[in-house]
């Protein structure tokens, strides 16, 4: 019978609190995915993927999928994309979460923008990204939700706070 032995999961950072790879960013989310922890912040979710591959040669970090109950019977009605940057994240960062958002709009939403939701991911967000999410949510009505990490180092383990 095989032994479940769970796999190391580092979380060391740099000085100023940033986990130095993006690789165990993504580790920790799918972790915590399975563990079914991160249900308070991102909803409930019923399927959950990494490094799926897009139409632009570019890999989109985190894919879920949402479903509800209508009449006992499983609908899909939502996405969620997410977008891991373990530094600041920059408006280019920004700028590639809102194409995959877009991308999975005409792809699986049949153009349906409300059925996407997306999100960032970083330590911090640089002024502009700020700037431009207030922006988008005032006039589109639609918006990039921000998710700032810190590692606590006392119980080995990642903090996210909405910004």
């Amino acid at each position: 019978m095989p032994r479940e032995t769970p796999l190391p999961l580092k979380l060391d950072t740099d000085n100023k609190g940033q986990i130095e790879f993006e690789g165990y960013l993504n580790a920790w989310f799918m972790q915590s995915f399975a563990l079914g922890k991160l249900r308070d912040i991102i909803g409930e979710y019923h399927d959950f993927l990494n490094h799926v591959p897009t139409s632009f040669n570019t890999v989109m970090d985190i894919f879920l999928t949402h479903i509800t109950l209508v009449d006992s019977v499983e609908i899909l009605h939502k996405f969620t994309c997410m977008e891991l940057k373990t530094k600041i994240a920059t408006e280019e960062d920004l700028y590639q979460v809102i194409k995959y958002e877009n991308w999975l709009t005409r792809k699986l939403a049949n153009g349906d923008s409300e059925m996407v939701q997306s999100v960032l991911v970083a330590f911090d967000f640089e002024d502009k990204v700020l700037d431009y999410v207030s922006k988008r949510r005032a006039i589109e009505e639609k918006s990039v939700r921000l998710l700032k990490y810190r590692v606590n180092t006392e119980i080995k383990d990642i903090e996210l706070t909405e910004i």
